[in-house]
């Protein structure tokens, strides 16, 4: 039984109205026409959200389409061309924050031989999971109960106890299964709405969203552009990496002590913030899930212009991270080196089947270590990925069907995110509002994924986030192999892979 499924006796439906455009405040509400729908009970509203109370979701969403509401713009309404404008910009001139530093990269990149360029760009991701966002609230005089699909329950204590103005201890939180979260339900905003409106209504509610509100108003992962620059010496060695880029969160949304950190003298990591009114959130694997596809994409074009055989280029970096480090070292050198080596025993690596094409990539996240090789072919500028194989440093496996659901899954996730994820802001709008325009990816595009663990007495580590990152990384490298084409824009999609 997952949130939605949620019955109690006297409980109410609640459709909830979102704002329709990024940053619009709530305004005016005509509640006459919700009213007289069949099976609407009442009409109740707070701060920038209203919410339709009925005896059945039908009747609460048709009362929800018959709200007449005045919406109050922000100043912008946001568009997907002028933040890329404004990324660059703030690459160009703007003064962002260091995030990592080690040597001079300045001087570096100034007295190299040769300088690599490459600037990357992601889109906005929605978390669309399967589930649409519900929640069940029975709010009482002195304590409440809360049900549903929360990645955090004590958040939803925590808010609740903010909103009722009684004691955490006074209010019950319970998980039902949750039907996709990704992140999405870290957020705690339709704990608010199940709160709000079950206060306000003096009945239990189970609040639902429909889609398309979750498609506006879902917490998004963030936007940004990444601009690379490596410096090679005369004698042909990396001595520089710079990483420069914009995001709308404040935090950039990079991580900046990951591989090939350590291993190149003239390291340095700098972020941009750029506001905007469009709401992001954790998405699953947050930040890693673009960083390991950019910084292992742009590895792969620096050993390129060097010559450098994929798998030996970063084995060659490894030893030296692992034997003599430049700066703090976050990440175990050698357990990454045993999950590509172990990665690129299981494909053959540098002898693919008849007809395809490998990619291989390396991630630490979430203290746990993958290594993926990816199988694919490109056919009239058709992709097809094939077949990935994952090696996995975990530490000690609990539970080992579970573990292999997790990387399966995280792999499939994140090669279908990147091959077909996009959100465009068109006006302050989102562009896609449901699965007809979103794409995900389908059962026939799905690889076969073959997943080893390797055995270590370390203890058990994450494993829900760290098999999704590299797999994107493996399977871009994989099309450039095959094409000679560089993703260097998400998603996959709108690369013409006919070169």
């Amino acid at each position: 039984r997952y949130g939605i499924d949620t019955k109690k006796p006297g409980m109410l439906y609640g459709a909830i109205a979102n704002p329709p455009l990024h940053g619009q405040k709530l305004g005016k509400v005509d509640d006459t026409a919700a009213l007289k729908v069949a099976g609407v009970v009442k009409v109740v509203s707070w701060p920038d959200k209203v919410a339709v109370l009925a005896t059945n979701t039908y009747a609460a969403f048709k009362g929800q389409e018959a709200l007449k509401i005045t919406w109050q713009d922000p100043k912008v309404r946001e568009r997907s061309d002028r933040l890329s404008q404004a990324f660059a910009d703030a690459i160009a001139n703007g003064t962002g924050e260091t995030r990592r530093k080690v040597g001079d990269v300045e001087r570096a990149l100034g007295q190299a031989d040769r300088v690599i360029e490459a600037t990357y760009e992601v889109p906005f991701l929605p978390h669309a999971p399967m589930e649409p966002i519900n929640m069940f609230a029975d709010v009482k005089a002195d304590s409440a109960h809360l049900l549903g699909p929360m990645q955090t329950p004590a958040n939803g204590r925590r808010i609740a106890s903010r909103i009722l103005g009684i004691p955490e201890e006074n209010i019950t939180a319970e998980i039902t299964r949750i039907g996709g979260g990704f992140g999405r339900r870290l957020k705690i905003d339709f704990v608010q709405d199940a709160v709000r409106a079950s206060q306000l209504a003096g009945a239990p509610v189970n609040i639902v969203w429909k889609r398309e509100e979750d498609m506006i108003s879902g917490n998004f992962r963030p936007a940004g552009l990444y601009h690379y620059r490596a410096g090679i010496d005369a004698e042909g060695r990396l001595t520089a990496w710079h990483l420069n880029s914009a995001s709308i969160t404040s935090r950039g949304a990079v991580v900046p002590n990951n591989f090939p950190n350590g291993a190149i003298p003239h390291f340095q990591v700098d972020t941009h913030h750029v506001r905007s009114e469009v709401s992001t959130g954790a998405w699953r694997s947050p930040n890693h899930n673009v960083c390991a596809l950019l910084d292992e994409s742009f590895l792969e074009e620096v050993g390129h212009a060097l010559g450098k055989e994929p798998l030996a280029f970063r084995l060659e970096l490894l030893r030296q991270a692992e034997t003599a480090p430049f700066g703090k070292v976050d990440y175990e050198p050698a357990r990454l080196r045993g999950v590509l080596e172990a990665a690129a025993e299981m494909a053959n690596w540098g002898n693919p089947p008849a007809g395809r094409f490998q990619g291989i990539a390396a991630h630490f996240s979430h203290h746990s270590y993958v290594g993926q090789v990816a199988e694919v072919s490109v056919t009239d500028g058709n992709l097809t990925v094939h077949k990935v194989h994952c090696a996995v440093d975990c530490g000690q496996v609990i539970n080992l069907s579970s573990a292999e659901n997790q990387c399966e899954g995280g792999i499939v996730d994140g090669i279908g995110a990147a091959w077909f994820g996009d959100m465009p802001i068109v006006e302050g709008a989102s562009a896609n509002t449901n699965f007809h325009t979103y794409r995900l990816i389908r059962m026939s595009e799905a690889p076969e994924v073959v997943t080893r663990f390797l055995k270590t007495d370390y203890p058990p580590t994450g494993l829900g986030e760290p098999a999704l990152p590299p797999a994107s990384a493996a399977v871009a490298n994989a099309v450039f192999s095959a094409t000679g084409v560089r993703i260097r824009k998400l998603p996959f999609i709108q690369n013409d892979l006919s070169a």
